[in-house]
């Protein structure tokens, strides 16, 4: 009010309204997408490390894995490597050779 600048609050409605329409209340968290998106990000590094470390590739790397899945051919490593990285687990899977 001391210096007299215009403010139109543009936000506030369109969020009352989804509100009502929705019937959800905002979280009202500060940094709540910045939260989102650090999972998201964890998200995709996961699964990008996954992907890059099926079945036995890239051992220099392994130490950077969360979990290393070894087992013998057809017993599903890998989907099981995919499940654990859409948790933001990284993880490499190797088969046992008899």
């Amino acid at each position: 009010a001391e210096y007299q600048v215009p403010c139109l609050d543009l936000v506030s409605e369109f969020v009352n309204k989804l509100e009502i329409v929705t019937g959800v209340a905002p979280a009202r968290v500060p940094g709540l997408y910045l939260m989102v998106q650090d999972r998201h990000f964890r998200f995709c590094d996961a699964m990008k490390y996954v992907l890059n470390h099926d079945d036995g590739t890239c051992p220099e790397e392994w130490w950077k894995a969360d979990a290393l899945l070894l087992g013998v051919s057809r017993v599903g490593k890998t989907p099981l490597s995919v499940f654990l990285g859409t948790l933001g687990y990284k993880v490499a899977n190797c088969p046992v050779l008899p």
